[in-house]
């Protein structure tokens, strides 16, 4: 139908025209009606008609409907010269002057503002060619390279650059790609890359260019430059496109796994006081085979051992080895094995663990041979299985071999001594880990069973029933789990375990007053201990919602232990929750110096990696102003907390922010808090000044360094004597 009108109307032109030729202006205004009725809304062709139609009413006076027509014409296009000349023409005729001379002043105006439209127009013209060329020369490129002829390629595109020169950027960012991708396939990487300087420098949001950039520079092995070319196409992207964040977390995931080796061995320095670490590894036994030794009872006191009495012993009996050489007596075998299981001992608070598995395994074969225990004490050997277990076994099963192994020895350690409750304690954590939760509830009930004051295997007992009872929503068994931590409590008052474990079953309840009364105490308890700290930051914020409450609780977990990793973590989130990146970037920087896990180091390094790989980006790369870095950070910011941290963060940091998506909405805090929090972190770096720009610090120095607030030395610090064992290997 449409295509019968548009016949229609072409022939009724035709004829129109013809007619007009011959002066047969009546017949002419009837095919230009006949047209004017067939055509489709096209508005220029039907001003034209219009117009001719006017004009052919001129020719024979009909002034009339030269004005009727006209005035059609205007209404479609007000600004028509042609019509109100000829309005203006036939309005004089008809004696309206004074009309005649409003459309004649209309018509001198837009001859004053067409002139220079007309020299722009010209320009346009002169550009529109150049830029035609320019594509012309580009598509001719294109189809040489679709047949690999990659060098003609290069030349046409050489051609469309040249011809489109500075006029358009867009073209001309798009004609240096395509030329740089063309000197890629013949290798000629030198060139490659000043197209994609030239292209970047003519259009900063060329996402192409950054991606193709950087995967070659991943290919070549220049890590870092490629994943900023990857974090800047996603900042294009606003962080919305799927398959560019996979491909840039890949690459801050392989990079960090590649580096992690180098930094573990340049930075790693030890991770806090040994102190701490004995603290934390004496609590998780009853029985311990030193106990004895220095008759000590694990019950009440938080500090089962100290690190002297152990350190004591060592050197006594490496300075009078004259007491351990003659194997005749059955005493000197016993105070052999001992000396073993302590030096092991020591190696597992010092990280030492291979060394402290060959020694682990050298008292095992010694009850092995005389498994009467006259070598060694029955204590002894279900320790060196436990620890074995727990050191070899867990190695193995992170190298994908399973658990048999930590199985076996803990079920050698039982045939040794099936009523031993540290067995069953360190089993049943690992039945936690593995989500056996009814052989850990099972393990923990025996635990109890066999020591009824072992008070770490009796508030994990007591955690697991409340954890059951809270995910299946059992109110009553919930009030009958706090009611025994209740008793527990009035018997242990001294024990910071006891109170610290009610404290965080209260505080998942929603009780957040009595569980910051139960965790005052544990902290009165044991002063030394970031955790506690930390947990009462969880508590306040949980039970405010202000973050301003959980960082003054880091910087007290850091005046404990200017070492705390945890408190250093959450205080960089802060950091970048705010925008202090840099900051944020020399904190986390600091922590990976103290880890003691390849794999905690890589995930501080991937943090450290994506959230100054954006700053870098927004204000070199893209150079952003200051609006546009504000809406750019408040999205990259949105995909940092909700998608990237979730993944890094320890599970620790996570269990006290809780919620990333919440985390990011309480707006942190007032702009007083804000610059409180900068100023309180700077303070804690003020001496990373000299090798901020230089490169990392050096074990010594970090060894040497108490990272106190305010220049008070932290308490792990203040016993710096033992911290000469870290790094130290006790054969």
């Amino acid at each position: 139908m449409v295509i019968e009108r548009i016949r229609i109307v072409n022939e009724a032109k035709v004829k129109a025209k013809e007619c007009f030729e011959r002066e047969d202006y009546v017949t002419a205004i009837d095919w230009y009606r006949k047209a004017i009725s067939n055509l489709p809304n096209k508005r220029d062709e039907l001003i034209d008609l219009y117009i001719r139609c006017a004009s052919a009413y001129e020719k024979f006076r009909d002034y009339e409907n030269v004005i009727a027509y006209c005035n059609v014409v205007l209404c479609l296009k007000p600004d028509c010269v042609d019509a109100l000349k000829l309005r203006a023409n036939s309005l004089s005729k008809k004696g309206f002057f004074e009309a005649a001379s409003k459309d004649k002043n209309c018509i001198e105006e837009l001859d004053k503002i067409n002139k220079p439209v007309t020299k722009k127009k010209q320009k346009r013209e002169e550009f529109v060619k150049s830029i035609d060329k320019a594509v012309s020369a580009n598509e001719i490129g294109e189809r040489f390279f679709n047949l690999n002829n990659f060098a003609i390629a290069i030349n046409y595109y050489s051609q469309a650059i040249n011809y489109c020169g500075n006029n358009d950027n867009y073209f001309s960012a798009k004609f240096h790609y395509n030329r740089a991708v063309a000197h890629q396939k013949l290798n000629d990487l030198r060139n490659f890359h000043k197209d994609c300087v030239a292209a970047i420098e003519l259009d900063k949001t060329y996402k192409k260019v950054y991606r193709r950039r950087g995967k070659l520079l991943w290919k070549l092995g220049d890590w870092k430059q490629a994943i900023n070319d990857f974090i800047t196409v996603c900042a294009i992207e606003n962080y919305k496109e799927k398959v560019s964040i996979d491909t840039l977390e890949k690459a801050i995931f392989d990079y960090c796994e590649k580096t992690t080796d180098d930094i573990f061995l340049s930075q790693c320095g030890p991770s806090n006081n040994i102190e701490y670490a004995n603290r934390k590894f004496f609590r998780e036994f009853f029985r311990h085979p030193f106990y004895d030794l220095f008759k000590i009872r694990n019950s009440l006191n938080s500090d089962s051992l100290s690190v002297s009495q152990l350190l004591c012993f060592y050197y006594f009996l490496k300075e009078n080895s004259d007491i351990l050489s003659d194997n005749a007596k059955c005493e000197s075998d016993l105070l052999k094995s001992n000396f073993i299981i302590l030096k092991a001992t020591l190696n597992i608070l010092t990280k030492q663990y291979s060394t402290a598995e060959t020694q682990l395994e050298e008292v095992i074969d010694m009850y092995e041979k005389n498994p009467d225990f006259s070598t060694v004490h029955r204590d002894t050997v279900t320790y060196a299985f436990i620890c074995l277990g727990n050191i070899k076994g867990r190695r193995l099963i992170k190298d994908g071999y399973g658990i048999d192994f930590a199985m076996k020895c803990f079920d050698r350690a039982l045939m040794n001594d099936n009523k031993n409750e540290d067995v069953y304690y360190h089993r049943a954590m690992l039945y936690v880990e593995r989500g056996q939760v009814k052989n850990a509830r099972n393990d923990l009930e025996k635990s109890i069973e066999y020591g009824t004051d072992f008070l770490a295997a009796k508030c994990k007992y007591l955690r697991l029933k409340f954890d059951l009872a809270f995910n299946a929503k059992n109110q009553n068994a919930l009030n009958s789990v706090i009611a025994e931590f209740d008793e527990l409590a009035n018997e242990f008052r001294d024990s910071c375990v006891v109170f610290s474990n009610y404290a965080e079953v209260l505080t998942l309840v929603g009780k957040f007053e009595e569980a910051q009364k139960k965790l005052k105490i544990a902290i009165e308890l044991d002063k030394r201990d970031p955790d506690l700290y930390l947990q009462m930051g969880k508590i306040l914020f949980k039970a405010s919602k202000k973050i301003n409450q959980l960082t003054d609780w880091c910087f007290k977990a850091l005046e404990a232990d200017c070492r705390c990793i945890v408190a250093m973590e959450i205080l960089a989130l802060l950091l970048i929750n705010i925008c202090a990146i840099p900051d944020a970037f020399y904190l986390l920087s600091l922590a990976t110096s103290f880890f003691q896990d390849k794999k905690q180091t890589k995930n501080l390094h991937s943090l450290v990696k994506a959230s100054i790989g954006w700053a870098e980006c927004a204000r070199y790369t893209l150079c952003y102003s200051v609006n546009e870095y504000t809406v750019a950070f408040q999205l990259f910011r949105a995909y940092f907390f909700e998608e990237f941290a979730p993944k890094y963060i320890s599970l620790h940091a996570k269990e006290i922010i809780g919620d990333m998506t919440e985390f990011i909405v309480y707006g942190i805090c007032s702009p007083l808090d804000n610059e409180r929090l900068i100023s309180k972190v700077k303070e804690l770096l003020k001496d990373t000044d000299a090798w901020k720009n230089v490169s990392t610090p050096t074990i010594p120095e970090i060894e040497r360094k108490c990272w106190g607030i305010n220049n008070i030395i932290c308490f792990t610090c203040q016993h710096r004597k033992d911290d000469l064992v870290w790094g130290s290997i006790f054969e």
